[in-house]
């Protein structure tokens, strides 16, 4: 890699994307590949790595042996504003085709730049695509980005721990969400970012047992709290140690958590 670039506003925050500049196409194309096989994640989120134009080019960036991503149930809605809510985006985009699921791409300082958005099946999520292509969606006075994505990951087997995204409140307030079900939870993990002071909108809720965590996902997923089943910690892979970490530059960087006391 030769040089990264982040997107940034006015402001000096985050818009949600990058430009990384490798030292050969060969490299670049190594990167894309491996992505479409094994998509990284950042906070719990898969990115979207796709070629760029070459810099003060004035074309779209194409590829000639790329092939159209194949449609799924899930479409990537991308330039989203800063102030931009999952009620927005239901707002628009119901009418248009069945929402199941909308996991919006935001950190605790209100950034806001992409989403995945999960419809009831392939038809309801082509629906939408093809209309955007023939009238453009507008969203905040801005022009959204649709296209087809990979479909939502399949989900892990049912555990007593929780996966969750999306929330904007404290761990009380999580707690609290969960109403009678709160005093089955034993602990609430939520994910931290790049700035050790701050969290994500993601973590980890464990609760007592298997069925409470059932009836949790059954009751309260919802395009407010995404959850899921997280990966059950026995079939989770051991952390690298700090000296195994220090190897490579590149690695991803591991978790960091913010437990709930």
């Amino acid at each position: 890699m030769d040089r990264l670039a982040l997107g940034v506003n006015s402001d000096g925050r985050s818009l949600g994307y990058a430009h990384v500049k490798f030292q050969s196409s060969f490299s670049a194309e190594k990167v894309y590949k491996d992505h479409e096989e094994n998509p990284v994640t950042i906070d719990g989120r898969e990115i979207r790595i796709d070629f760029a134009a070459p810099r003060g080019s004035k074309v779209s960036p194409q590829r000639a042996d790329r092939s159209p991503r194949a449609p799924s149930s899930t479409l990537f809605v991308g330039n989203l504003s800063e102030e931009v809510t999952k009620e927005d985006m239901l707002e628009v985009l119901q009418p248009l085709g069945g929402v199941v699921q909308i996991r919006l791409a935001r950190k605790r300082d209100g950034v806001k730049a992409f989403a995945h958005v999960d419809f009831e099946n392939i038809d309801e999520a082509e629906k939408v695509f093809e209309n955007h292509r023939r009238d453009p969606i507008y969203l905040s006075g801005l022009k959204l980005v649709v296209d087809r994505a990979t479909p939502s990951p399949p989900q892990h087997s049912p555990s007593p721990r929780l996966y969750f995204t999306g929330w904007d409140g404290d761990v009380a307030s999580l707690r609290s969400h969960f109403r009678a079900l709160s005093s089955q939870i034993v602990d609430v993990f939520f994910l931290r970012n790049k700035n050790p002071d701050s969290t994500t909108t993601s973590g980890f809720v464990r609760f007592r047992d298997l069925e409470n965590a059932q009836e949790a996902l059954a009751r309260f997923n919802s395009p407010e709290l995404n959850l899921s089943y997280a990966r059950s910690e026995t079939q989770s892979k051991p952390r690298p140690t700090r000296r195994e970490d220090d190897n490579s530059r590149f690695k991803r960087r591991p978790w960091r958590n913010a437990r709930d006391e």
